[in-house]
């Protein structure tokens, strides 16, 4: 988010501590920026140069491919990146909570392969062509670049899209299992307003927004809205961590998990409502009337009072009346719609029996003239 008039960008770790960081270049000024990546270690790393034998000396064309933790991290050593720029030719992989490397296999330009077992996580290594053993590096500070005038990014926090509906979608057919019981939980049948929240155990701002809800729980019930979280990363996390991480928040909720059906439903309401099914930020959260019916999506975390006066405002609207303009903060023409592209989306993505049940609901409203 600088004013720059930025060209290229390239990547490399400057202080050699195990964190990439970006050298940009403007056509204004300043000329050249240097951002150095000084957020916390959440994990290890595995840095490496490679020196060519036969082939080129700079190895450029040289592919690595590292086994760890069940997981296949592949790297090509490359002479040019992105527009007029050029990385650093050390490849760097990131190994998060990974010990070591169980098996590195390095394929030189010409088809010769090496393969190394076992290497220590947080290794600095030089592989030369046609050696057994890799070469350990010391660790290559920059005290002149760490001792440098600077001054901190501002970390400007993506703005919550507030995307209110003029007519309110019907998803009353649509559920999610439970947390950690059998049985799923229908988005139709809770009566009242309901709040879905969707967020992950390894996400920061979701567990702010929780606390938040959690702190304003009165608030909140006293509004008549039933909270509903949904967490999107159990199958990684587990049930019951997820479960302990809602508990320590003090939030009472109806606490789900989505599965593929869910995600695949949830990209066919994208598609309908922005235009895109390139998925959400977490966190998000839908608010449902008492009918199920999608009123507001915010794509990003949404303030309480916010939700308190979107929560009233829906309030005051006559239940049986489809459309929702006044959330929307004007006007807009009463026309009816029965949803086909939604329709067509589900069906796309191979929901034909959620066609068949959203048919039921999606049928059209007497249509008004515009007000």
């Amino acid at each position: 988010d600088f004013q720059d008039d930025g060209r290229a960008t390239a990547v490399l770790d400057w202080d050699d501590d195990g964190r990439l960081d970006l050298i940009v270049k403007n056509r204004t000024a300043p000329r050249l920026r240097i951002l150095r990546n000084s957020s916390p270690v959440t994990g290890s790393f595995l840095r490496l140069e490679l020196v060519g034998n036969t082939c080129n000396r700079d190895a450029i064309g040289a592919r690595v491919i590292l086994e760890v933790a069940g997981r296949t991290l592949t790297q090509t050593v490359r002479a040019g990146e992105g527009y007029l720029a050029q990385s650093s030719k050390r490849l760097h992989f990131g190994l998060g909570s990974a010990p070591q490397v169980r098996r590195m296999t390095v394929i030189w330009p010409g088809g010769d392969r090496q393969v190394f077992r076992n290497i220590p996580a947080g290794s600095r290594l030089g592989i030369v062509q046609g050696q057994k053993l890799p070469i350990r590096l010391p660790q290559r500070g920059a005290p002149a670049f760490a001792e440098a005038d600077h001054a901190p990014v501002p970390i400007l926090g993506r703005g919550v899209t507030r995307v209110p509906l003029a007519q309110k979608l019907p998803l009353a057919p649509w559920s999610a299992p439970s947390l950690q019981a059998e049985g799923s939980v229908n988005f139709g049948r809770l009566g009242g307003p309901v709040l879905v929240n969707l967020w992950s155990t390894t996400c920061t701002a979701c567990r702010h927004e929780l606390a938040a809800l959690g702190a304003s729980s009165a608030e909140l019930k006293g509004a008549g809205l039933q909270l509903i979280t949904l967490c999107t990363d159990v199958a990684k996390a587990g049930a019951d961590t997820a479960a302990k991480l809602l508990q320590s928040l003090h939030v009472s909720s109806q606490a789900l998990r989505t599965d593929p059906e869910f995600l695949a439903v949830l990209d066919a309401v994208l598609e309908e409502v922005i235009g895109n099914g390139d998925g959400l930020p977490l966190p998000s959260s839908l608010l449902l009337d008492s009918a199920g019916r999608l009123t507001v999506l915010y794509a990003g975390p949404v303030s309480v009072e916010t939700l308190l006066a979107d929560v009233a405002a829906m309030q005051a609207l006559d239940p049986a009346d489809p459309f929702a303009s006044l959330l929307t903060g004007r006007r807009a023409r009463r026309v009816a719609r029965d949803f086909p592209d939604f329709l067509t989306g589900l069906l796309e993505r191979g929901l034909e029996e959620k066609v068949r049940a959203f048919e039921a609901v999606l049928a059209p409203p007497l249509s008004e003239s515009g007000r």
